[in-house]
């Protein structure tokens, strides 16, 4: 038997065991990819594999966040330029919640 190739909205929220309003979330922030067939949104397997590969390389995310720090200057403003490659939006929200939250004094 073949191997399916294409999900539907449903069919990828039971595979990756979230909600339809996550699975729009992430379709609507470029996590996750998805094509159209006339009125269908669907979802490829290969995309849903990749997805959750970048999951599970997201236990280093701590790390990124700390890189992502050092790109912000003194004033709060970010060097686009030096931003790693392969970084995320879930990466710069979690460096722009670091930089929000009030910092302790030593």
């Amino acid at each position: 038997m073949a191997e399916r190739l294409l999900y539907s909205t449903a069919e990828a929220c039971a595979r990756l065991n979230i909600g339809k309003t996550k699975l729009f979330d992430l379709l609507a922030t470029g996590e996750l990819a998805s094509t159209q067939i006339g009125k269908a949104r669907l979802i490829a397997a290969d995309d849903l594999d990749d997805f959750v590969s970048r999951l599970r390389s997201n236990s280093a995310a701590p790390e990124r966040v700390r890189a992502l720090l050092e790109v912000v200057d003194d004033n709060g403003k970010v060097d686009i330029a030096r931003i790693p490659s392969g970084t995320t939006l879930a990466d710069l929200e979690a460096a722009k919640q670091t930089l929000s939250q009030p910092q302790a004094v030593a």
